[in-house]
């Protein structure tokens, strides 16, 4: 995968989201704010969870985060 990729970096967030390194976690979840505004996050979200060859955090982070969203932007009470 080209690391200079959309994907990848949202996929690099994703790990660095589940990290136990609070610095790397808040850096993460700062970047997937910004970028859930974005045309085509969520769909990257759904191929981070389905991709196996992905990491275990990862996928379930993708998971948490589309969740998430659907609370936030598509439910009917939602604030946006």
């Amino acid at each position: 995968m080209d690391t200079t990729s959309p994907q990848f970096m949202v996929y690099q967030a994703l790990q660095w989201a589940s990290s136990q390194n609070t610095d790397l976690m808040k850096q993460a979840e700062q970047k997937l704010a910004e970028w859930e505004i974005q045309r085509g996050f969520f769909t990257t979200l759904v191929n981070a969870f389905l991709d196996h060859s992905l990491d275990g955090n990862v996928r379930w982070m993708a998971a948490v985060y589309f969740k998430n969203g659907i609370n936030k932007f598509w439910r009917r009470n939602s604030q946006q």
